[in-house]
């Protein structure tokens, strides 16, 4: 069987979208109770894909989504990113009570929620050393150049 150039860098291509998009579920050892999905839209190859291998969707269906195919949708909005910070902070709230695990980061309304203090690392500068300098010296290129890396820091 002898195959043509176009023929075979056809194939590539399937190949390697076919690997992109299902090469998570081959590594897996064994398949997930659930899966919890943000937007159904976006995520709407692993929906049908867990339809057919028998896996329960748990789902933020907002008002442009088919709740149809959903077995436990959760009315919300997906467009938000306070919105999924809730609803992903209590469900993995919500597994780790059901595994026996305490939360990490509960939600709570009224509470600040504390981290645990910050390890020092011997690699990264202290921060006095990121301090500007007094603007009057410095050309207009200088201050572009230093306003870009602000952020990053």
């Amino acid at each position: 069987l002898k195959l043509t150039k176009k023929e075979v860098i056809g194939l590539q291509k399937e190949h390697a979208k076919l690997n992109k998009i299902l090469g998570g579920i081959r590594r897996m050892r064994y398949m997930p109770k659930a899966i919890f999905v943000i937007d159904q839209n976006i995520e709407m190859n692993a929906v049908l894909e867990a339809k057919k291998l028998g896996i329960p969707v748990i789902a933020i269906v907002d008002t442009n989504a088919n709740p149809d195919i959903i077995d436990f949708p959760i009315p919300g909005n997906d467009d938000a990113v306070k919105s999924v910070s809730l609803f992903t902070t209590l469900m993995a709230d919500a597994i780790n009570e059901g595994k026996g695990i305490k939360p990490i980061l509960a939600y709570t309304k009224d509470e600040e929620i504390k981290f645990p203090p910050r390890k020092p690392r011997e690699d990264r500068k202290p921060r006095e050393e990121f301090k500007k300098e007094s603007p009057k010296n410095k050309t207009k290129t200088e201050e572009k150049k230093y306003s870009a890396l602000i952020p990053l820091l």
